[in-house]
């Protein structure tokens, strides 16, 4: 029997007002950390995602996304949670039918001003959870890296040199923390009707705006003068944040890609 088979073996156990049992419709492809599938139950369609082992590895803290989804979804952010167990390693969100936004589509002013109050509206969640530091962050991905004894690429060895020279430049105390999501690309934006919903939340913790807008610009493609309307940004602290942020992306992929 497949895992996904034993999970959904116990749906009756489950905190849903589902009578019926959940019937999987297909796998869902994309993701490369964790196992989803479009799954229906009493008329409506959901996602299931079941964590994998590499869940651990790369620092995803499940107790901590829980809590920033639920509050995300009552935002009206995020898609509906309609079940979460952490010790089972089980998120079933309501599926967004939706059409993905693309680098091209923020061509237009009313769309990306349109996906800057999105991000806005992330930045304002009211969520008690602790702030991430990024160097440590990286530090912990490079731990694991040789931890697994996995070939560290020259040019990323002396990337970590620069980063960590800059390490005493404080994103968090210049401007005080915020929800983030930090991953945003383009990806995990989808369009419904009039709204948009951020999907994937795995990574959102208290962090610095600066490094969230960072990452944006870096998956988008723009520039920070395109944006500089809509948030007053540091262009020297966007550089390194954004330096930073490609620095631990490639640590991630590394680390996502062995076994």
């Amino acid at each position: 029997m497949r895992n996904v088979d034993r999970i959904l073996a116990d749906w009756q156990e489950w905190d849903t007002p589902w009578s019926n049992p959940p019937k999987i419709l297909r796998a869902l492809i994309g993701g490369s950390t964790n196992e989803s599938y479009l799954i229906a139950v009493d008329g409506g369609r959901w996602v299931l995602r079941l964590n994998t082992c590499k869940s651990s590895k790369l620092a995803v803290d499940r107790a901590r996304e829980e809590t920033i989804v639920k509050h995300a979804a009552a935002a009206g952010i995020a898609p509906t949670v309609g079940y979460c167990s952490v010790q089972a390693g089980v998120l079933i969100t309501e599926f967004v039918d939706g059409v993905h936004w693309d680098k091209k589509t923020i061509t237009d002013p009313g769309n990306l001003s349109q996906l800057i109050n999105l991000l806005q509206s992330v930045h304002t969640l009211d969520v008690d959870t602790p702030a991430i530091n990024y160097f440590m962050y990286a530090e912990q991905y490079w731990a694991a890296l040789n931890a697994e004894k996995i070939k560290i690429p020259q040019r990323l060895q002396h990337e970590r040199s620069f980063i960590m020279g800059h390490r005493e430049y404080d994103f968090l105390n210049s401007q005080g923390t915020h929800l983030c999501h930090h991953d945003l690309s383009p990806s995990n934006i989808i369009q419904h009707q009039d709204r948009l919903y951020l999907l994937d939340w795995e990574y959102a913790a208290r962090g610095s705006r600066t490094f969230d807008y960072a990452g944006f610009l870096t998956e988008w493609e723009i520039s920070i003068d395109q944006i500089q309307k809509y948030e007053s940004l540091d262009p020297e602290s966007i550089r390194l944040a954004a330096r930073l942020y490609r620095y631990i992306c490639q640590l991630w992929r590394l680390l996502n890609a062995s076994r």
